[in-house]
This record gives C-alpha cells, sequence and structure tokens, in this order.
C-alpha cells in the first residue's frame, strides 16, 4: 500500500516535476533531511521554499525506478519506509544516474495518507566516477 504512496510522490516530484501535487503528497507537519547541508526542512513551508528553488534550478523530468524497498507497519495508523531508488536524467550530453537511498515515515491523517518524514541519500555516477550529491555533478 505504502510503495503505491511512495511511486505515486516520486512521480509527481521526479517525473512531473508537479509542485503542488508533490506538496500534496506531504503532511503539513512534514520534517525531510536531503543530501546536501542545506537540504533540510524542519516544516512543510520550508520545504516548499527548497522544491521551488530545485525546480528553477533543475525543471527537467527525472526517470526513477525502485531498486529495492521495504516497509514495516508501526501501530495501525503508520509506516516506516526504505527504498533504493535509481534516478537518471539527461544534462547536456551527459547521462546522469543516481542511485537514492530513502527512509520515511507516512502516517494516516484525517485526509488519508500522508508522508511524515523524509531522508533521502544521493550518489551520483557521471561518465563512470561516483559523487555524493546531485551538486557536485551538476554545472551551475
Amino acid at each position: 500500500m505504502m510503495k503505491e504512496l511512495l511511486h505515486t510522490f516520486f512521480q509527481h516530484y521526479l517525473e512531473d516535476r508537479n509542485l503542488n501535487a508533490t506538496l500534496a503528497m506531504l503532511s503539513d507537519q512534514i520534517v525531510s533531511i536531503g543530501t546536501g547541508e542545506q537540504e533540510i526542512a524542519k516544516n512543510k513551508e520550508e520545504l516548499t521554499d527548497l522544491l521551488k528553488k530545485e525546480f528553477q534550478e533543475m525543471p527537467g523530468s527525472l526517470h526513477f525506478q525502485f531498486t529495492e524497498y521495504q516497509e514495516t507497519p508501526v501501530g495501525s495508523e503508520g509506516y516506516c519506509i526504505f527504498a533504493r531508488i535509481h534516478v537518471q536524467f539527461e544534462e547536456g550530453d551527459d547521462l546522469i544516474e543516481m542511485d537514492t537511498r530513502f527512509t520515511g515515515v507516512a502516517g494516516l491523517e484525517k485526509d488519508g495518507w500522508k508522508l511524515l518524514s523524509l531522508f533521502v541519500v544521493v550518489q551520483a555516477v557521471l561518465a563512470g566516477s561516483s559523487y555524493l550529491g546531485i551538486k557536485d555533478v551538476i554545472p551551475e
């Protein structure tokens, strides 16, 4: 059940690059940590600001595929989620591939299941070299 929720979230976030649909998947009390030092959001407003900036800097679609997935129920209204997600996109003539490790918590709220917490770590590969963090492989 949570795999569908997570897939829909990443569909909106990575492939569609749809800010409103992405935010609709998240609890108002969302906490999120990404790979970069600046990628910390302690609430939905902070995460909205980070996503707006990201979508402006990288408006193109990113393709994703779950390579590993596990969910663990926490009581009757929560799940802890782990996933490895392979992401690809083109930057000029280069194909950039990222292996992403994700953990999150989903909970049942009044209007349905929402993501409450996100933790994402990215390892990117460009031309056979490994990099830690998307900012290291994307030209400014």
